[in-house]
């Protein structure tokens, strides 16, 4: 039995909040209902505590309307059998555990979007002991909570239409084709993933859109399927991403061939058939590429940033640089959300790596102005010592390289949201408005700081130039707020666009005429399609550029940029399409293919033919290479960290748009994507001019034999005659197509018999060029690809290596890094200039051979070094080496070679060599002969080759040398 006074005591308690639910009480009507509430409350108060009941009195009238609303009808609370009174006490609970704020809410999103919710699983039944369909509504107003009630539905109403569409009429909606019926209400949550995925891609791309993908997607499996040789698993992203290729193949032909649907298909089916791939190849490519972002191999495993570069041996022995740059900590954290939006990093992975590296950024060392605008502000100088983490190589503070840190940090903010506060904090530390010049309206270089007073001076010189990727600087500043919208409009319209006319071309040149310049912020941001006047179409014309300067000069790929050179010295390389023209060498860069296919779908055969011809170039065994030597047939196997960040996020973005879909869901999009919309750089008059101007040069190539240059400038022809809908004003397109593809066939004919030629008269280079140049346009032409392996073969085979104890090096792999040696480089001393080069031999025997052209004054010196791995040798042997000088530029008098053991300084053990003729001589020398301080045993670090001003004769000359190394 209930204690009476109990009973009385918990009522009163608690009857100012059962009035506040029912109204005022009256004890003495004939009316029992609010007695018996309040009796109902007392009695549970007294087994459950008056505090107890009186939160949950409280909870009860807090959510009442919201409950009323939901429901759509008055909850009656003196009725027992209501069952709107459980619903109402199972919220009210849930108040109590969780806060009144959060649950109210979640019921006033329930009601905002339960239409939407039963269009899609049908009428809602709160009441009922089946919790199915309260479960799904409660999981999606949860969502709306946190992404807001109309996008949510939005979204329902998207998986609604495309749970509905049978985009072919065939019975059978697309969605359910692909992957089966979907149960929205059991416990595998594939089926209801990959709906809410589209379902949210259709709020950008319209769920119109998206069904007709759906569609591509299930004509296309069963083809993909079999290419690939297995079955695909549409909830895995690597499958799902290697379908979505295939459809942006579909959409490409559609939106820029001005194909139709079915034959889109149809096409894109041939090409399976035929086992033309590239997303498979891309995949490939990114694992290699984690490859090098592994302890000990491209990431230091004391500080756990990435090392700038490494090299490597055939074997695999790995060397590494003391240093890294605030770019390539940028670039790594690219990469590794790159990764992520490959499925090859879990979330759990992606956020303990970047959290690792936020503590060692917050532990760096920076500078920070100590009064001013931006007092308190963070900025990270270029180089860092490893694994000491000091200031190394300069103490400057660069601007743009701040900015690509940035980039990698907003993009982890976006891939992290459990570090987004962490990361915010550093982001809005580095304000890049200390780098912009207000009076110029333009960003400076950066800054010079003097690290004895901690004082800084500005650079000398300002990002002058729109075409740059130094433009990034302008998007995030304006991005994050650190410029205003008006500034950044006049730095725009500072910002040179200079037209220039290259090879019949309009073009707004960048600086030096790099593909790099031009292409590098469409990694992070679809330039092309928001500007496709502007940039996109700029975008077009530089890569043309940089084929037909191929064509021109004679190499069978394009694609030049800054990158490391045959001796593994950074050096910048562009086209005429610069105000200030970078040299073309034949240095040609993959990075510069996968920029060139990330932002224009430029280049996507090339990528794949380059692999099959340097195999390890693209899938090597960590990574992408910086560069192919294609004078000498050479790859130049250095990996640099930020060029593996360039293409893993070149490859996310070709596969799934992983990286810019990533940064277009940030605060900073909004701004920068209007700026950027607003932007064009040609007009329909100029655009007509430029195609009827081309299109006659096509035709005159055609009529004299320059099929290469018709080739290149017919396929931009007919991109932009298809793209811009100009069909009408040229309605020979096709006949030139047919007169194109006449000559080309023709002309290969005829390439492949001077090729052969070339090969028989035992000209090897120059018939493996030829050979590499009909691959390019017919990569299955005959049997080139056989010819050129064997040229190759030929060409290696009459090469003489000499049998020495140690041979440091042949120069046949170029100055790729061995057992021996690490690096080979210049000397570059004062009063002169010394270009050091790989180059083939005119005397077939020698093949590769190192090439030094050199100038001096007299008080001058240069010359070259080659870095020993630490080489054991006794005094008793010989250093041997081949040599020979060039009589046509000058023969120096005499050479200094110097060895540098362990632990020695400057003056080094040193001899002079005189008597170069220009004729080749081998040279030994008794290391005896050096000065006795060799000891009988030693270990050499370093050789060095030197050339002075007082003592060279000719002060303008070179000298090539060949197969050094030591004799016991």
């Amino acid at each position: 039995a209930v204690n009476i006074n109990a009973l009385l005591n918990a009522m009163a308690a608690i009857l100012p909040y059962v009035e506040a639910l029912i109204g005022g009480m009256n004890f003495f009507d004939t009316n029992y209902e609010d007695n018996g509430y309040l009796s109902y409350w007392g009695e549970r108060a007294v087994t459950e505590g008056s505090a107890s009941i009186i939160a949950l009195l409280q909870a009860i009238a807090a959510i009442l309307p919201s409950v009323e609303t939901l429901i759509g009808r008055p909850v009656d609370l003196f009725d027992g059998s209501d069952p709107a009174n459980g619903f109402l006490g199972y919220w009210a609970e849930r108040v109590v555990a969780e806060g009144s704020a959060k649950i109210i809410a979640l019921l006033n999103a329930m009601a905002g979007i339960i239409n939407e919710v039963e269009d899609l699983i049908g009428e809602v039944d709160f009441f009922d002991t089946n919790y199915e369909d309260n479960g799904f509504l409660t999981f999606w107003a949860e969502y709306a909570l946190t992404n807001g009630v109309q996008h949510t539905k939005n979204v329902l109403s998207n998986m609604k239409n495309i749970l509905d569409n049978d985009f072919d009429n065939n019975g059978t909606p697309e969605v359910e084709e692909l992957i089966g019926p979907v149960d929205l209400f059991d416990n595998n949550y594939d089926d209801n993933g990959f709906i809410t995925y589209w379902a949210e891609h259709a709020l950008t791309q319209g769920v119109n859109n998206v069904n007709r993908g759906l569609y591509i997607w299930k004509r296309l499996l069963p083809h993909v399927e079999a290419y690939e040789g297995r079955n695909l698993n549409l909830f895995i992203g690597n499958d799902a991403g290697i379908l979505s290729f295939w459809m942006d193949e579909v959409l490409k032909l559609i939106n820029q061939n001005g194909l139709g649907l079915e034959e889109a298909i149809q096409e894109i089916i041939k090409r399976l058939s035929e086992g033309k791939t590239l997303a498979s190849f891309l995949y490939n490519t990114a694992d290699n590429i984690a490859d090098f972002f592994q302890e000990g191999i491209g990431i230091d495993p004391v500080t756990g940033l990435p090392y700038s570069w490494i090299t490597f041996t055939k074997e695999g022995k790995i060397y590494q640089p003391e240093y890294t740059s605030i770019s390539d900590i940028g670039m790594y954290i690219v990469s590794l959300v790159s990764l992520l939006k490959l499925d090859k990093l879990s979330q759990q992975e992606l956020e303990l790596t970047i959290s690792q590296l936020l503590d060692t950024l917050n532990t760096m060392q920076t500078y920070s102005p100590a009064s001013g605008q931006y007092q308190g502000k963070t900025y990270f100088f270029n180089y860092y010592d490893l694994p000491s983490k000091d200031v190394t190589i300069n103490t400057f503070l660069s601007s743009v390289d701040n900015a690509n840190l940035l980039m990698g940090l907003i993009l982890a903010r976006e891939a992290c949201p459990n570090l987004a506060g962490s990361l915010q904090e550093l982001i809005d530390k580095i304000d890049l408005g200390f780098f912009y010049d207000q009076s110029e309206h333009l960003f400076l270089g950066g800054y010079n700081y003097n690290h004895l007073n901690g004082t800084i001076t500005p650079s000398g010189y300002h990002y002058g130039i729109m075409n740059s990727e130094t433009r990034l600087l302008t998007y995030l500043a304006l991005g994050k707020g650190d410029m205003t919208q008006a500034e950044a409009l006049l730095n725009w319209q500072a910002l040179a666009t200079n037209m220039l006319k290259i090879y019949g071309i309009d073009v707004v040149a960048s600086y030096g005429g790099s593909l790099f310049e031009f292409l590098f912020p469409a990694l992070f941001i679809d330039e092309a399609q928001l500007s496709p006047n502007g940039f996109g179409l700029n975008f077009k014309k530089a890569v043309l550029i940089h084929k037909l300067q191929a064509i021109e000069n004679g190499y069978p790929f394009w694609g030049e940029a800054p990158c490391y050179n045959d001796i593994y010295e950074y050096r910048e390389f562009g086209s005429p399409a610069g105000l200030n023209p970078y040299p073309s060498s034949g240095m040609l860069s993959p990075y510069t293919v996968l920029l060139s296919y990330n932002a224009v779908q430029e280049g996507g055969d090339l990528i794949q033919l380059i692999e099959n011809l340097y195999q390890g170039s693209i899938n090597s065994q960590f990574g992408l290479i910086d560069a192919i030597d294609v004078n000498n047939d050479l790859g130049i196997y250095l990996n640099t960290s930020l060029l593996q960040g360039i293409a893993l996020a070149a490859i996310t973005n070709s596969l799934n748009n992983g990286i810019r879909g990533l940064f277009a869901g940030s605060l900073e999009y909004a701004r920068i994507a209007e700026f950027i919309s607003n932007t064009a750089f040609f007009d329909e008059t100029g655009l007509n001019s430029e195609l009827t101007s081309v299109r006659n040069t096509i035709n005159d190539s055609i009529a004299t034999g320059a099929w290469q240059k018709a080739e290149a400038l017919f396929n931009y022809f007919k991109d932009l005659v298809t793209a811009y809908g100009k069909q009408a004003l040229f309605p020979d397109l096709a006949q030139i197509e047919a007169n194109l593809r006449q000559a080309i066939e023709e002309d290969l004919s005829q390439l492949y018999d001077e090729a052969q030629n070339l090969f028989n008269l035992e000209d090897y280079q120059e018939a493996i060029t030829a050979f590499q140049t009909i691959l390019y346009y017919d990569a299955s032409y005959k049997n080139v690809k056989e010819l050129l392996y064997l040229a190759r073969g030929e060409r290696d085979a009459n090469v003489i290596i000499p049998n020495l104890d140690t041979l440091l090096t042949a120069f046949e792999d170029g100055t790729r890094p061995n057992a021996y040696i690490s690096k080979i480089g210049p000397v570059d001393g004062p009063n002169g200039s010394i270009d050091v080069s790989i180059v083939s031999d005119k005397d077939k025997t020698q093949g590769k051979v190192l090439k030094l052209d050199y100038k001096l004054q007299p008080g001058g010196f240069n010359g070259i070094y080659m870095n020993i791995d630490g080489l054991s040798l006794s005094n008793t042997g010989k250093l041997v080496f081949d040599i020979k000088g060039d009589s046509s530029v000058g023969i120096p008098s005499k050479i200094k070679i110097e060895l540098h053991p362990e632990g020695s300084s400057w003056p080094y053990p040193s001899i002079e060599i005189d008597n170069i003729t220009e004729d080749w001589q081998t040279i030994e020398i008794d290391l005896s002969a050096f000065v006795s301080a060799l000891g009988a045993n030693f270990k050499l670090e370093q050789i060095a080759i030197m050339l002075e001003g007082d003592k060279v004769g000719n002060n303008q000359g070179a000298i090539y040398i060949d197969n050094i190394g030591f004799q016991e």
